[in-house]
């Protein structure tokens, strides 16, 4: 289950990601007219870095399990999404709620499994 909520975060950071990368979310004035702009219209091509930084975050506990990978992850894009928060780490709440609830959950016992 825990990989399960793991593989919702990335899927969660990455959705965010392209999003912000194609919908425009601000505006220009281009010729007297007031005209949407995305992200990357808006800021460039280094937006990009940015954007790849919670789906990296998100990675990490799939590429190495365990519990310590997944406290950091954690600890990180929950980082991340407060210190965005006045500018685009409010769209990774989802994905660091995602993980929370990952690092959370009691990892699997191995139950009725006894050596002879």
């Amino acid at each position: 289950m825990q990989t399960r909520l793991v593989a919702i975060s990335l899927g969660l950071s990455a959705v965010a990601s392209a999003f912000l990368l194609l919908v425009p979310t601000g505006t220009g004035v281009e010729a007297g007219q007031i005209v949407p702009r995305t992200l990357l219209e808006i800021n460039g091509s280094s937006v990009i870095g940015l954007l790849l930084v919670p789906i990296f975050i998100s990675l990490v506990p799939l590429l190495f399990p365990g519990r310590p990978a997944l406290i950091i992850a954690t600890t990180l894009i929950c980082g991340f999404t407060v210190v965005g928060s006045f500018t685009i780490g409010l769209f990774y709440v989802p994905a660091a709620v995602a993980m929370l609830v990952a690092t959370l959950r009691k990892p699997p016992q191995n139950v009725g499994n006894t050596t002879a």
